[in-house]
């Protein structure tokens, strides 16, 4: 299929037709796994910065 993109005030918008149209109307989703080991709170931590200064 071919899409299609107005260029009036009629169907303002992405394209409905072909691939892009059925990606308009789906939600993203993403999963996201980690391997590695997790990094200590303390790094996040305010209070570990300003004591070493």
């Amino acid at each position: 299929d071919v899409e299609k993109n107005s260029f009036r005030y009629s169907g303002m918008g992405g394209s409905r037709m072909g691939a892009a149209g059925l990606t308009r109307f789906l939600r993203k989703r993403a999963l996201l796994i980690q391997t590695a080991e997790p990094a200590m709170i303390q790094l996040f931590s305010d209070q570990a910065q300003e004591s070493s200064v």
